[in-house]
Order: structure tokens, then sequence, then C-alpha cells
């Protein structure tokens, strides 16, 4: 397990979150390694790629995104790890940190996300940041999601990621077998966090102007005008900026 993530993971001493040159050290792995152990799942050794492997042939994918990302993880201790490669595993809900890159190939361990504050991943040219968020929690759910937007505890907007699978449906006629492949399938869903109270699923524009009383209007106006795209983190915070929520 030693030698698995002495390939896995990099310490990163980080001033500026992904400053054009973030700077990975590799220093001391030894210690990294053995210090890393209890942010490990209890099943963190398992070997992704035959966990998979054993649904047999699939489309679409378990995991958010196509290619694995440098990513900050920053701890329940104050402290912030860089990683070469992460993923989000969102049909199991979890952290996943793996040796390479590519899905096919890699084999990967779990974060154990009660140590963990936020993940903040590299994605092009714009930062993701990933946070449990309790109210989700449930049996088999972690509760983790992707923060698109927060002004502390009185609003956030999460995007829910999860990934549904299909089994195959197959049909043996006697002369030959037909069918569907199995297959992952997205299944997102966006809400609006206000204080302590029920998640507030965003649908369309519409629901989230509901946040705004009686501006309800004049920001789906502006809305329109400035071609918003609320599941994107920078157009949320020109919204907000603009806008105070009133919904209580």
């Amino acid at each position: 397990m030693k030698n698995h993530l002495k390939q896995i993971l990099t310490i990163c001493s980080v001033c500026c979150l992904f400053a054009t040159s973030t700077a990975y050290a590799q220093l001391d792995v030894q210690n990294f390694a053995n210090s890393i152990q209890s942010f490990l799942t209890d099943d963190a050794s398992k070997n992704g790629k035959t966990t998979y492997s054993s649904l047999g042939d699939y489309t679409g994918s378990p995991f958010l995104f196509k290619d694995f990302k440098r990513a900050v993880v920053y701890t329940a201790v104050g402290q912030k790890k860089g990683v070469e490669f992460f993923n989000f595993d969102t049909y199991s809900n979890r952290y996943v940190l793996s040796e390479e890159n590519g899905i096919s190939a890699q084999n990967f361990i779990w974060l154990d996300d009660k140590q963990v504050e936020k993940i903040a991943v590299q994605d092009d040219d714009q930062i993701r940041v990933f946070v449990v968020e309790t109210i989700f929690k449930s049996s088999g759910n972690s509760g983790i999601v992707e923060q698109l937007y927060s002004n502390g505890d009185d609003i956030r907007i999460v995007i829910q990621h999860e990934a549904v699978y299909n089994k195959p449906n197959q049909t043996n006629t006697g002369y030959a077998t037909s069918g569907s492949k199995a297959r992952f399938r997205a299944k997102d869903k966006t809400y609006a966090l206000i204080g302590t109270n029920e998640p507030l699923q965003l649908k369309k524009d519409k629901d989230l102007v509901t946040l705004f009383g009686d501006k309800e209007k004049a920001a789906m106006k502006w809305i329109k005008k400035n071609k918003i795209d609320w599941e994107k983190p920078s157009d949320l915070n020109k919204l907000f900026a603009e806008f105070s929520v009133t919904a209580k």
C-alpha cells in the first residue's frame, strides 16, 4: 500500500490556490504516504479497475471527469495536500485518487470524506469545489456535492452529481443475442440551500429567481439580458452580487 501511495500522492505547498505555476513538490514521500493513511477509507486498498470491471461491458462512466484532474485537498485539520490525479465517483459518491490518468487503465483508492473539508479541482480554466452537505447524507450516500456558490451558511447553490447504473437488457432468440449494453447514466440535480431549510430543487430560471422575492421579475430579465448560466460559478457570483436573497 505504501508503494502504491508513493505513485499516487505528492505534497503541495499552496500560497495561492492554483496560481499559474502551482508547485507540486515531492517532499519526503515516505512520511507523506504514512500520514495520508488516516484519510483513506477502510476499503481504500481495493482495486477500482477490478471493482468496475466486474460489471462487464458498459457505456458511460461512474466518474464525473473524463480525465483525472489536479486538485488540492483541504483536510479537516487545516492541511492542504496536492494530488496529481483526482476524480469524483458519482456512482458511489466518493472522492477518488488514482496513480495515473485515464479511466480505463487506472487503479484507484477512495478518500475518507469525514477527513476532508473540501477539494478544489483545476478543470481547464475554472476551479470546481466539492464539499459535504450533511442534509444530503443517507445510507450509501456521503453527501458530497459540487458547490457552485456560497456566501457562508445563508445561501449555497450546489449540484448533486449522481450516476445511475442500468443493467444490460439482453434477449436471446435462440439464433442470436441482442439488446442494450449496461450503462452509467448521469442524473444530476441542482439545489438552493437556505440556512437549515429543506433543499429547494432548481430546474429552470423561474425556480432560481423565486429566491429574490419582489425582485423576481427584475432578476429574470437580468438573467436573460446577461445570458446567465446559473450552473456556472462565475455567473452565479455576478447574479448574487446584483440581487439579494430574500426567501426564507
